[in-house]
């Protein structure tokens, strides 16, 4: 992310794990540990921009910096 950032490319961190949202959390009591599976994808995962308003330089340059 950090690279991407330094390229003028905004990622976005948008995943949580469902059992971390406070409705499960307070519900269930479900914590940060109780599905490391679920934990170990949102640390991988970022969003890319994605919008109707870029063009082909903007795409290019997203896939470069990936």
């Amino acid at each position: 992310m950090n690279a991407l950032t330094a390229e003028n490319i905004g990622p976005g961190v948008h995943y949580i794990s469902v059992h971390l949202h406070p409705f499960y959390r307070n519900t269930y009591g479900w914590k940060e540990g109780d599905f490391p599976n679920a934990e170990w994808i949102r640390d991988r995962t970022i969003s890319l921009p994605l919008s109707a308003a870029l063009n082909e330089d903007d795409v290019a340059d997203v896939v470069e910096g990936i």
